[in-house]
């Protein structure tokens, strides 16, 4: 089954032609999934959050959001408990979930889908194009392991002092209030 992981998306950056766009590797599954878990690893407590308030902290809805926890805890990054007391929370360490983790809970394996698929010691016997993708593959999944939540959480937006205009949609705030993953646009 091909596995499609880009989809396009008009910049919202409106000193860009609107012909131009840009292309999104995750979903949007995928991006409230990284939220979701970002929330959950900040929270002080290892006692389980319902999802619920997860939703309503995310400005998501709750039918959504319990279908992306129930695919993070069937990756064992979550743990769920059932009952009044019940809800989610994280079933590793932040340094152990990784950006690949989250990309394959949520999107399925990532998989380059090309030519016929062949053992690697027959890579070189394959077309240009199949092993220009092989490794266009393999620097994808390296880069997606490489990074964990860990790595968001200790630096969750742009560095102080900058310059940059634009709010990170993945930033959580520093007041203890709770985290707002909307999209905003910045004006001039």
């Amino acid at each position: 089954m091909p596995l499609h992981v880009m989809y396009p998306q008009k910049h919202l950056n409106s000193d860009i032609s609107d012909s131009v766009y840009i292309y999104r590797m995750l979903t949007q599954t995928t991006e409230n999934a990284l939220r979701a878990l970002l929330y959950l690893a900040g929270q002080s407590t290892t006692q389980f959050i319902p999802p619920r308030q997860i939703a309503t902290v995310l400005g998501a809805s709750p039918t959504y959001m319990a279908k992306i926890l129930n695919q993070l805890v069937k990756a064992d990054i979550l743990r769920s408990q059932r009952g009044p007391l019940g809800g989610v929370r994280l079933a590793r360490s932040p340094r152990a979930i990784t950006l690949l983790d989250v990309f394959e809970a949520c999107q399925g394996v990532l998989r380059g889908d090309y030519c016929d698929q062949v053992p690697p010691e027959d890579l070189p016997k394959t077309c240009a194009f199949h092993q220009a993708m092989d490794e266009i593959d393999r620097a994808i999944r390296r880069i997606l392991r490489r990074w964990s939540l860990a790595d968001f959480l200790s630096q969750p937006g742009p560095a102080k002092n900058s310059g940059l205009r634009s709010r990170c949609k993945f930033m959580l705030p520093t007041d203890g209030t709770a985290p707002t993953f909307q999209h905003r646009r910045t004006s001039r």
